[in-house]
């Protein structure tokens, strides 16, 4: 229909594709893209956002990796270390 959204309207003989596009759509939101212009996406646009995504995640883990580990670490390591950042 006129008013479906490019972003998810189906291409003729595809059928239930929707539930990929429907995660998609979350994660960007989820990292703060607008539901408005998320529909307005080009693939090209939605794959960089999907990467830019991935990294960012990526750097998250290791920092919590990081944050467990050293939470692990005997006290004088952990001032060390804390000692470090500042």
């Amino acid at each position: 229909s006129a008013s479906e959204r490019k972003f998810f309207r189906r291409s003729p003989g595809e059928s239930g594709g929707s539930a990929g596009w429907a995660e998609v759509a979350q994660q960007l939101i989820a990292a703060g893209h607008r539901w408005g212009e998320v529909g307005d996406y080009t693939l090209p646009q939605i794959e960089a956002f999907l990467g830019a995504i991935a990294e960012t995640n990526k750097q998250d883990l290791h920092r919590q990796i990081v944050a467990g580990r050293v939470a692990q670490a005997p006290n004088d390591k952990y001032k060390q270390f804390m000692k470090g950042l500042s």
